[in-house]
């Protein structure tokens, strides 16, 4: 997905983009199979004319084994009925402006007020997204 990600950080499709998808290209002529995380599957058999019965989907997540489950907090929903989170990376790709401005609709054009929306994360986008949910009216919710 190297060339979707160039293109969501810096918002062109140049010489660059177009050096991603030739090298893409010979990437998908090597492999006998290719193992993908479902989101690229299509990518390989579409753009990389690789047979369906020779990509496979993996998982990418965290080892089960390590995980334990535990009982809610309800402190994380800072009162309200329900919690909505992320956790990961602030960069351009992510989306979080996206999910800001979702934030925006879902609180003051759809008059939820019984969330709360949690972001865990840094990344090169984290003083903007900072901005724009200020800017939204959504930084303290």
């Amino acid at each position: 997905m190297c060339p979707e990600l160039y293109e969501a950080k810096f918002g062109r499709r140049d010489f660059l983009y177009r050096l991603m998808l030739w090298l893409e290209r010979r990437t998908f002529r090597a492999p006998t199979y290719r193992l993908r995380p479902r989101l690229v599957r299509q990518i390989a058999i579409a753009r990389g004319r690789m047979p369906p019965e020779r990509v496979f989907v993996v998982r990418s997540g965290p080892s089960l084994a390590r995980m334990q489950r535990l009982p809610p907090d309800a402190r994380l929903k800072y009162g309200r009925r329900h919690l909505v989170g992320y956790v990961g990376v602030i960069g351009a790709q992510e989306g979080i402006d996206s999910l800001l401005r979702s934030v925006h609709h879902i609180v003051f054009k759809l008059g939820r007020r019984d969330i709360h929306f949690g972001l865990v994360g840094s990344g090169t986008s984290l003083e903007p997204m900072r901005t724009l949910a200020m800017e939204l009216g959504v930084a303290e919710l």
